[in-house]
């Protein structure tokens, strides 16, 4: 499967404490699409605009990064 596809599994199975992250959201289709686009938005991020060693701590999970997903100062 494509990733994209696998997002969507991942989503719709509730298999990331990701999907449950922002309080303000619910499990619907507003959701989904706001799961995807912060996925997206987060790997833009990590691979172009922060260093490789905040790339690596994220890859490891030794930290999180509230709001990862949003473009913003």
């Amino acid at each position: 499967m494509s990733p994209s596809v696998d997002l969507v599994n991942e989503y719709l199975a509730k298999g990331s404490w990701k999907g449950a992250e922002n309080a303000n959201s619910t499990f619907s289709h507003q959701g989904l699409m706001q799961y995807l686009s912060n996925h997206i938005i987060a790997q833009y991020w990590v691979e172009k605009v922060y260093t490789d060693e905040i790339r690596q701590y994220d890859r490891e999970n030794r930290f999180h990064i509230h709001d990862f997903g949003f473009l913003g100062a």
